[in-house]
């Protein structure tokens, strides 16, 4: 990967790793890794790049990312929060890490773009308890369905479960007969 990036493509003031590897006013990204010693420094070094210079929001920069075998929860961070990692080939790189159901209800709580019914599928595929699933409905509207309210009460949940999703959703409100049914 080469990627030169001046000093004025940033929003803000660099890190003191880009400061003491600039030269006339730019700095080489390969460079500055090569310096920075652990994985997890690495990693936020990307995360911070990604977020602060469009330059660097490249696909090649997303398979460099690759390479330093983040975690599901690095990755889920990079979907979430930068469109250039909202591909069907991040999240497919997602499911290869092997999400726990509660990392994958947290990516389609708080990120649109994995709020599809492949990701649903693929959130109860991984067989989530009915707390799960009941965070998932009470706090993402396009969970919100007749369907996954089926799944959830074929969860059987607790009673505590039912009246806190009841509760706290209006969507279960207005359904609460189907669920005490």
């Amino acid at each position: 990967m080469k990627l030169k990036i001046k000093l004025t493509d940033l929003k803000t003031n660099p890190i003191q790793i880009i400061k003491d590897s600039a030269k006339d006013g730019e700095f080489e990204v390969k460079e500055v890794i090569k310096k920075i010693k652990t994985r997890k420094e690495k990693i936020d070094f990307i995360f911070w790049l990604i977020k602060n210079c469009e330059k660097a929001q490249t696909q090649d920069m997303l398979e460099f990312f690759k390479t330093l075998k983040p975690s599901v929860d690095e990755v889920r961070c990079l979907i979430e929060d930068y469109k250039i990692a909202q591909t069907q080939k991040m999240l497919e790189f997602f499911k290869s890490l092997n999400p726990s159901a509660d990392e994958v209800n947290y990516l389609i709580r708080y990120c649109k773009f994995a709020q599809t019914h492949e990701m649903l599928e693929y959130f109860k595929s991984l067989k989530p308890d009915a707390i799960e699933v009941r965070w998932l409905i009470e706090d993402c509207k396009f969970a919100q369905t007749i369907e996954m309210l089926k799944f959830f009460k074929s969860l059987k949940p607790s009673k505590n479960d039912l009246t806190w999703l009841i509760r706290n959703c209006k969507f279960a409100w207005e359904n609460k007969n189907f669920l005490l049914n």
